[in-house]
């Protein structure tokens, strides 16, 4: 559950069926989460492409997440494979990053209640759990500081540092989306600071407008860079995330949502 609304939003992390004697499938367990769980959306982010077809036949919209990356211009790279140094010029911005260590810090600067209407909603209680309290990854919460006080997004980061160097992932967000585009030189900034070979955005709700002015890059079919997403145990290869969800306009998934900011075994 993304909140603790009556009528809540599900997510949905692993759905697997042993051999049984009634014959029951994994169609038959959707059908009973539908059936028994009052909720407004049921998603998921990670499964097979061969199995999406299946989600279809039930209804739900199905496609796959962007993967969006910022390089930092470096001579050498030992996390990603590069042949051809991409770097696009976003739109400068004054915008940063303020980092809230304390939960109690952030529901005091964002009051979450006014994203309801987002797709899923993740209420206060969401971000706390996933994020301050967990116990396998150690995140960090930024809130986008535009000027004057005012803070209307929050962003989730993760650093992972592996052979000799580091990378930076976002794995959530919930704001304004226009509010990233303010961020392109803050976030060359950090990079240089903090030593990223590139910074990833999994995304998908984002306009490619948007990711464009915060000089992200969209890793397209003819990218001949690989940019891994894997780090536990590291494997150096693009991954795609494919996803199901009901099908609303204001529809935003990331790469923390679901079990996808798991640790991975082969």
């Amino acid at each position: 559950m993304t909140n603790r609304q009556e009528k809540t939003d599900l997510q949905l992390i692993l759905l697997r069926v042993i051999e049984n004697q009634n014959k029951l499938s994994s169609i038959d367990l959707i059908r009973y989460i539908e059936n028994n769980i009052n909720h407004r959306v049921l998603s998921s982010c990670g499964v097979r492409q061969n199995v999406t077809v299946l989600y279809e036949l039930l209804g739900y919209r199905t496609g796959k997440l962007n993967h969006y990356y910022r390089l930092a211009d470096k001579d050498e790279y030992k996390v990603a494979i590069i042949n051809k140094k991409n770097i696009i010029p976003g739109k400068p911005g004054n915008y940063k990053l303020k980092h809230i260590t304390s939960f109690v810090e952030l529901s005091n600067l964002i009051d979450l209640k006014k994203y309801k209407n987002m797709v899923p909603y993740k209420d206060e209680w969401c971000i706390r759990h996933r994020y301050y309290e967990s116990q396998i990854h150690k995140y960090k919460v930024y809130v986008i500081d535009k000027g004057n006080h005012i803070y209307d997004s929050l962003i989730v980061m993760r650093e992972i540092e592996i052979r000799g160097t580091k990378i930076c992932k976002i794995v959530d967000f919930v704001g304004i989306d226009e509010d990233i585009a303010g961020l392109y030189s803050f976030i060359d900034d950090m990079m240089k600071q903090n030593g990223y070979e590139y910074i990833e955005f999994y995304n998908l709700g984002i306009s490619k407008d948007i990711m464009k002015a915060a000089g992200f890059v969209l890793r397209s079919d003819s990218d001949n860079n690989i940019i891994p997403r894997l780090f536990e145990p590291f494997v150096q290869e693009n991954k795609d995330i494919y996803y199901f969800a009901n099908d609303f306009d204001s529809l935003h998934m990331y790469c923390g949502d679901a079990d996808q900011d798991r640790a991975n075994k082969l």
